[in-house]
């Protein structure tokens, strides 16, 4: 009987161990799903600073050639669409600053991340008015070249398709470990 009592108290201990275990490990697996959601953020930021820096170079470049060639309405066009854009990422970087994950319920990480992804939607079919803009600014330029309107429909379709595509994949990323760091704190509880 002795030996049985003993047997019951190991089994115990054990099973109080593992227990605390893989509640160590859940807590380790949300911790991790915390950081890719962050990671992935904080590379979202990074390549949007990038863009931003970019935008603004070319928009200075092409508005002042275009202002010292005499094309002040093409000049003056260019810089307010590329103006609205860059006020558009400046937006959705404060946005994206405020979105701590650490405060935010895992529901309400995802539905800013589904709001997130309908903005970006409709800011992609914005940009086929605004292409054909551009378009219509590049061929108005009196020593327009074909070679020129050729390469940013090329540019443009390039970077619409890339963009795209990280941003499909950026999405499915977030929404896939915002749900699997839901189902853990479900689990948990």
């Amino acid at each position: 009987m002795a030996d049985l009592d003993a047997l019951k108290k190991n089994w115990q201990v054990l099973d109080e161990s593992l227990q605390k275990t893989q509640i160590i490990q859940k807590e380790q697996i949300k911790k991790i799903t915390m950081e890719k959601i962050q990671t992935t953020f904080e590379a979202w930021r990074k390549k949007s600073r990038f863009s931003l820096i970019a935008g603004i170079a070319i928009t200075l470049f092409f508005t002042i050639q275009w202002f010292l060639q005499g094309y002040v309405w093409q000049a003056v066009s260019y810089f307010s669409i590329m103006l609205v854009l860059i006020v558009l990422s400046l937006l959705e970087r404060k946005e994206m600053k405020s979105y701590n994950i650490y405060s935010l319920s895992t529901s309400k990480l995802l539905e800013k991340v589904e709001n997130l992804q309908l903005r970006k939607q409709r800011e992609n079919l914005l940009a086929i008015p605004i292409i054909g803009f551009m378009i219509f600014i590049i061929t108005s330029v009196s020593d327009f070249k074909i070679f020129t309107l050729v390469a940013f429909i090329v540019a443009c379709t390039i970077a619409f398709v890339f963009g795209y595509i990280r941003m499909h994949r950026n999405f499915s990323n977030l929404r896939r470990n915002i749900r699997e760091l839901k189902d853990l704190q479900e689990e948990s509880e």
